[in-house]
């Protein structure tokens, strides 16, 4: 970065430690990187604290080498308006509905800033893909989460999955399936040439 000295007042805001006065070393990269990571935590835990009620969304994945991993952040409403707020991405050692839990509510008072009183107060929903270590009726994790921290909790299946639920089902209709494959057909026409993408531009200005 070019402008590194025109950053000192930044550094001093951030109340950053022995930074380099002339340019960037590997220390004063991450360094920098922690500091902006604390201002936004700091940020976050204020805006949720502002708020009555949190959502917590958890949406699972499992990479290439059958690592499991889960995206959590959070949801409030303020004059019908969704805010949302990331709070990290996790790896979900160890698999089990205690461990989870154990996951998600650290996460929760580490970059949401809840003591366990106020997780009480604020926690009202979690919503995942609907996942049995999730949604099960006995001993997951909804009904721990319910049962040791938040008991006016709620668990909701994601309306994201549920509409892909939903899709996968319509297509084993005929119409349906005849419907998706015309618009894959579609689709290869017009974007996997140049001469297509060019016909598909001209179509674009005769609509208009």
């Amino acid at each position: 970065m070019t402008e590194y000295e025109q950053m000192q007042s930044l550094f001093v805001f951030l109340k950053m430690p022995n930074y380099p006065s002339k340019r960037w070393s590997d220390y004063g990269k991450w360094e920098i990187a922690k500091l902006l990571h604390n201002v936004i935590l700091n940020v976050t835990k204020k805006v949720i604290l502002a708020f009555s009620f949190l959502l917590v969304y958890a949406n699972g994945i499992t990479i290439v080498d059958n690592q499991s991993w889960s995206s959590i952040h959070c949801y409030m409403v303020a004059g019908w308006k969704i805010i949302p707020i990331m709070f990290a991405l996790k790896q979900l050692e160890g698999g089990t509905t205690s461990n989870i839990k154990f996951i998600l509510m650290a996460i929760v008072m580490t970059f949401g800033g809840l003591t366990n009183e106020q997780n009480v107060k604020h926690l009202v929903c979690l919503s995942t893909d609907g996942i049995s270590t999730f949604q099960g009726v006995r001993y997951k994790v909804i009904t721990l989460l319910r049962t040791q921290h938040a008991p006016y909790f709620i668990g909701i299946h994601c309306m994201a999955h549920i509409t892909n639920l939903i899709m996968q089902s319509l297509s084993s209709m005929p119409m349906v399936s005849k419907l998706e494959d015309l618009l894959q057909s579609l689709y290869g026409y017009f974007f996997n040439s140049p001469k297509g993408i060019l016909n598909f531009r001209s179509l674009l200005k005769l609509w208009k």
